[in-house]
Parts: structure tokens; sequence; C-alpha cells
């Protein structure tokens, strides 16, 4: 657990340090730090999947890993839409839009995405 903790310190460190998200200190009762995203980095990978998705992006490992994330989380729809059938069934053959990623590489992106929390209905998180 504590390298858990000491890895996530880490990255987001390294996030902080690129200008890719950025500290604001909690205010309130509890005070707790939150951690928010460039807006402008934000809307362009959220340009990327939605390109993806419409056929006019090339899908590399890294947009296929976000892709994967995006859908196992549920938020597809929030994004611009789920995948087309033929790209679901593709991505599980391994052909079409993925043929180019290594089969290693695609079989991580699922096991990975299978581990990311579902997207909570309620407004409680």
């Amino acid at each position: 657990m504590r390298r858990r903790r000491i890895a996530f310190l880490q990255h987001r460190g390294a996030l902080v340090a690129r200008g890719l998200i950025r500290r604001v200190p909690g205010r309130g009762l509890l005070r707790r730090e939150r951690y928010y995203p460039d807006p402008t980095v934000r809307h362009r990978l959220i340009n990327a999947v939605r390109l993806a998705k419409a056929g006019e992006h090339r899908l590399d490992e890294h947009m296929m890993f976000l892709s994967d994330m995006v859908t196992a989380s549920q938020l597809s729809r929030d994004l611009g839409g789920s995948w087309p059938k033929r790209h679901i069934l593709d991505r599980a053959r391994g052909t079409g839009a993925v043929e180019f990623v290594p089969e290693s590489l695609r079989d991580t992106s699922a096991v990975l995405a299978a581990l990311v929390p579902k997207r909570s209905r309620n407004q409680g998180g």
C-alpha cells in the first residue's frame, strides 16, 4: 500500500511540474486540496477521443488505452457517444483500428481498463 501511495504522489508531482494539472487549496471545514486538469490539455484529449471514435484519429497504444479507460468508466456518452459495434468487434479480434497495436498491449489495456472504477450514478460519489 505504501508503494502505491508513493507512486501516486510521484505521478501527481510530475503532472503538476509539467503544468498538466494544478493544485487548488481546500476550503471549508475539511480543507482538502484538489487537483484540476489544465483546460487546454483536457479539451485536446477529449477531442482526440472523439476523433478516434469517429475513425478520424489513429488509434495508437496510448489512444487505445485512453479509449478503453473512458469506456470502462462509463464516460463514453459524456465524450461523444459509444464506439460503433464494428469497432468493438474489431477490437476483440485485433483487427481494424487496433491491428498495428501489439496483442500484448491490447490485452494489457483491456485488463487495466477493467480495473477502472465505474461511474457512480448517485450524487454522493
